[in-house]
């Protein structure tokens, strides 16, 4: 690619006419019609028309411009003028010709660096080769200014080759319109190689048929399809196709896979054997034959007579009875096939490159064009070229699309899906409709979710009271307890010894005090005696009260070192030995619970937040709040409650979201009531409601939260 545009390859100069002896000794319409005849397809021409024209005129680049490709090519003979191109106002210049020849100057790139040639520009011819809409324009560009003189000339030579042009494919169409649909013989030229005519368009039956070829992706229909064709293609009575059973391999054997005229393949019968036999030895060839080989053909080509083809080839005319037959291998590759029937690729691959490509893949199927009376084909026709480049291309691609992983398993379910695709789409049309006109005509209770435990309304968490070490646990989970039973038995240490000093203190203070009040009846009248041991009594009545009071605080803590039951109950607390026996507790921790399971039972819900609106609002307004609720122990019983009050502020969870705190009463408890503190999920029935609005509740209240609350107001 340069600049955007195609590079045509300038290494086949010499297969095409060059120089002024040639316009000395062919005229120009000799001269075009010779090209035409040796270009393989429309593509193919151009390029040797601008091979042509860049030796005729000595150019150094000739832009080529065709309907058939999106961007401008251009044939280079001189790098250095190439480059310093300016690509846009070449591809304007194109775009500007006409039939009739026209000189212009095409600038050069201001954006090139290296050195700029003493012109400004460079000067180029410019023609339309072939009008619309198979349009084909050129520009011819010369590596330095012209003299005016040869500048004329060189216009009236090219206008001459554009006028020999356009005759000679006005002829070609001409001859592609006379063939009739019917037809036998497709509608080229009979030359040597490929026509250009089918680049033109043949005859639209004829076209039909070649593409009918590729409406398969199965390589037996492939080959079905191509074999019933054949004989209204070619001139032949019958058609045989035989496809590799293992194209990768190194020497595939054949098998025929399809009969002109045969719906059914007796795959033992001789006559098929011998046709896979003799396939299984021209496909070491690699290349068409016409056998039995006529003379003038054995002379010219031995090799059509190897040894290898002589007992097959025997067995199978004595089988099949035909006068002649045409073998034509498919590759897998058509400029393979094209190249085996001596037609240059379209490739520009060197001859040499080709044939080493060729050598190394083998045929992927076989083409047996038979003929039973008279006059047998003597070469290979450009017809049975064509028609061996259509089928090669169908049959790879078959053969490529068969080889996809579960193939088998894959296309009857993707059949059957395609069938019904269309009748789903109805039923699921006529149901979505149904389903909207249900969901706004039909009224249901509207209810929200909430989630929580069930636990009796009658319930005391028991606490320590004072620090102590449990000494002794009373009771396990699920004892029946009555008011005033030690539940737990403490110890404290400090307590005894506390309670044990001030005893002793206590009656030490005692005994003092009796002694001075004996002091006091035996004292004399010295008053200042007497006010000594009056002021002495009463310190001694002061601490003895003192040390009564603290006497009796500590009897009190002592007492509350047992813990006793507050009312009648039932003790609620999981391994409660393991977790309290001999450890120490300080004043406040939970020890365990008590619970009357034959009371009031309620539930403690817990509602999100953004769910809770119409809840709060009903209940402000004194409506009845229906709950139904079901326990993850008994899922398949509902139970039912109300709802009896509803916390006036959202607290936050755990994970982060805001819920609303509800109680509800219990109405109906079962024999046995329920376990404490079980797992609950509820719905609050808040009304009636059009099924759709309640199924849409979320989806509304999210578009109002996330949308319309955004919006400026």
């Amino acid at each position: 690619m340069l600049g955007g545009m195609n590079r045509l390859d300038a290494s086949t100069t010499a297969s095409v006419p060059s120089g002024e002896s040639d316009a000395e000794t062919v005229s120009t319409q000799q001269t075009v019609e010779r090209i035409a005849k040796e270009s393989r397809d429309r593509a193919d021409f151009l390029h040797r028309m601008a091979m042509h024209l860049a030796a005729t005129f000595d150019a150094a680049v000739v832009a080529v411009q065709d309907s058939t490709f999106p961007q401008p090519r251009m044939l280079v003979r001189d790098e250095s003028i190439a480059v310093r191109l300016d690509r846009d106002r070449l591809r304007e210049q194109l775009s500007l010709v006409t039939p009739s020849v026209a000189a212009c100057e095409i600038a050069w790139n201001d954006g090139e660096r290296s050195p700029q040639p003493p012109a400004s520009g460079v000067t180029a011819l410019g023609v339309e080769l072939l009008p619309a809409p198979l349009f084909a324009k050129l520009v011819i560009i010369h590596g330095s200014q012209s003299p005016a003189a040869q500048m004329l000339s060189a216009m009236k030579s090219l206008g001459d080759i554009a006028t020999a042009t356009r005759q000679t494919m006005n002829a070609a169409d001409a001859q592609s319109d006379d063939q009739q649909p019917g037809s036998q013989a497709l509608s080229v030229p009979d030359v040597g190689t490929k026509s250009i005519s089918k680049s033109f368009d043949s005859s639209r039956g004829i076209r039909t048929a070649l593409r009918a070829f590729h409406t398969d992706l199965d390589p037996t229909a492939t080959a079905y399809r191509i074999a019933s064709e054949l004989p209204r293609l070619l001139p032949c009575e019958r058609s045989v196709v035989l496809l590799a059973k293992n194209p990768t391999a190194h020497r595939p054997r054949y098998r025929v896979a399809a009969i002109s005229g045969s719906s059914v393949i007796d795959r033992r019968s001789p006559l098929v054997r011998s046709m896979n036999q003799l396939a299984d030895a021209v496909s070491v060839l690699k290349r068409p034959l016409i056998l039995p080989p006529s003379t003038e053909t054995d002379a010219i080509d031995p090799a059509s007579l190897s040894p290898q083809l002589v007992p097959p080839l025997e067995t199978y005319l004595d089988e099949s009875g035909v006068l002649s037959v045409t073998i034509i291998p498919l590759f897998e590759s058509v400029d393979d096939t094209l190249a085996a029937a001596g037609v240059n690729s379209s490739n520009e691959l060197d001859d040499e490159a080709r044939e080493k490509q060729r050598r190394q893949s083998m045929p992927i199927a076989m083409l047996m064009l038979e003929t039973f009376s008279g006059e047998p084909a003597s070469s290979i026709s450009p017809a049975m070229v064509e028609v061996a480049e259509e089928s090669s291309s169908a049959i790879s691609n078959a053969i490529r699309y068969d080889s996809v992983f579960a193939l088998p398993i894959r296309r009857p379910a993707a059949a059957a899906t395609r069938r019904a695709t269309r009748h789903w789409i109805l039923a699921g049309c006529m149901l979505l409709a149904a389903g909207l006109l249900a969901g706004w005509f039909i009224r249901v209770d509207h209810h929200v979710v909430a989630t929580g435990l069930a636990r009796p309304a009658v319930r005391q968490a028991i606490f320590a009271g004072i620090d102590g070490v449990v000494d002794e646990l009373k009771v396990k989970d699920g004892d029946v307890v009555r008011q005033g039973d030690v539940l737990v038995q403490l110890s404290n240490a400090e307590l005894t010894r506390e309670a044990e000093a001030l005893s002793g203190q206590l009656t030490t203070a005692t005994q003092k005090l009796s002694s001075v009040r004996a002091m006091l009846l035996a004292a004399s009248n010295d008053s200042r005696d007497s006010a000594q041991s009056i002021l002495e009594q009463q310190t001694l009545e002061n601490q003895i009260e003192s040390l009564s009071k603290r006497l009796q605080i500590n009897r009190e803590m002592k007492d509350m070192l047992s813990v006793k039951a507050p009312f009648d109950g039932q003790v609620v607390g999981w391994r409660l030995n393991e977790r309290l026996k001999d450890r120490p507790v300080s004043r406040g921790d939970r020890l365990l619970a008590i619970v009357q399971r034959e009371g009031p039972w309620e539930l403690e819900l817990r509602l999100e937040e953004t769910r809770a609106g119409e809840v709060i609002r009903r209940h402000a307004d004194d409506h009845e709040l229906p709950v139904h609720f079901a326990i993850e122990t008994r899922p398949t019983e509902t139970f039912h409650a109300k709802i009896s009050a509803i916390g006036g502020v959202a607290r936050k969870r755990a994970d982060g979201r805001n819920v609303v705190d509800i109680i509800a009463e219990i109405d109906d408890i079962p024999e046995g009531g329920f376990r404490g503190d079980a797992e609950v999920t509820a719905k609050i029935v808040c009304g009636r409601r059009r099924y759709l609005a309640s199924a849409m509740d979320d989806v509304v209240a999210w578009f109002h939260r996330n949308v319309l609350f955004r919006f400026p107001t």
